[in-house]
């Protein structure tokens, strides 16, 4: 009987061997590990997280830079950069990142709690008089894409508010009295449903020729137009339980030949 095992509390662990014991019929073969779940630093580490600054020096959880660019920008070959949970409202863009003789990482600190966005939460809507169907809010900034989240919808642009009313999941956008209308995709009432304005035109992380580049646990929500993660003439890059959410693209390796 071959067993790996990850050992847990003792009373468990006493169980389960006691029962692996009296399973097996002529020999037992066990290993183990007590390695973290996250690898071991090569070079320095560096963190960024919602209580810090980028006048810090990151070095510490305590002195942790604010923004993630900030963070990758203090990066050399072989360092880590782990960083806190939370939304960083940014995008970050590197290039000839790395080195093939060490990996270099950009981890999570807990994967799957850290989102970059290229999107911001949308305003309250109101029901515009003399339509059925158009709602309308201030809106200060140019929307690049108005993004339904309960039906994983992207909301089509149209010139003007009459087609809004006839087209059901489309906006249009008053750049003069910054004001956004909004024609939800089975035309209820908005405020049945969770939007997010798409207002960052870039990719959530664009590494241009990284090379040994980790990437590791993150998020990217709402670049659009963009990708959540893309790397273009990667050497022996891994990006590993990353997730990208309505953007136009999700994670992308790009070779650099078209």
């Amino acid at each position: 009987l071959d067993v790996i095992y990850h050992l847990v509390e003792d009373a468990v662990f006493e169980d389960h061997m006691q029962r692996l014991f009296a399973g097996a019929t002529r020999y037992v073969i066990i290993y183990s590990s007590n390695t973290d779940q996250q690898a071991a630093v090569q070079g320095a580490e560096y963190f960024v997280n919602k209580d810090g600054a980028d006048a810090n020096g990151g070095a510490s959880r305590e002195t942790a830079f604010l923004t993630i660019q900030n963070g990758v920008n203090a990066l050399k070959p072989g360092d880590t950069l782990t960083i806190g949970p939370g939304e960083y409202f940014e995008n970050v863009k590197r290039e000839n990142f790395g080195s093939p003789d060490a990996d270099t990482v950009i981890r999570a600190e807990i994967p799957g709690t850290v989102v970059m966005r290229g999107d911001v939460d949308a305003p309250a809507f109101e029901k515009v008089e003399g339509y059925r169907f158009v709602y309308a809010a201030a809106f200060d900034q140019t929307p690049l894409a108005v993004l339904e989240h309960d039906t994983v919808s992207v909301l089509s642009k149209r010139p003007n508010i009459r087609d809004v009313e006839y087209e059901p999941g489309t906006f249009y956008y008053d750049e003069n009295a910054k004001t956004l209308y909004v024609s939800s995709t089975d035309l209820r009432a908005p405020g049945r449903r969770r939007y997010t304005v798409a207002v960052n035109g870039n990719h959530g992380i664009e590494l241009t020729k990284p090379q040994r580049v980790v990437i590791e646990g993150l998020g990217a929500s709402g670049f659009y137009p963009g990708w959540g993660i893309l790397m273009s003439e990667p050497v022996s890059c891994t990006v590993r339980d990353c997730v990208g959410y309505l953007c136009e693209g999700g994670i992308q390796a790009d070779s650099g030949s078209g």
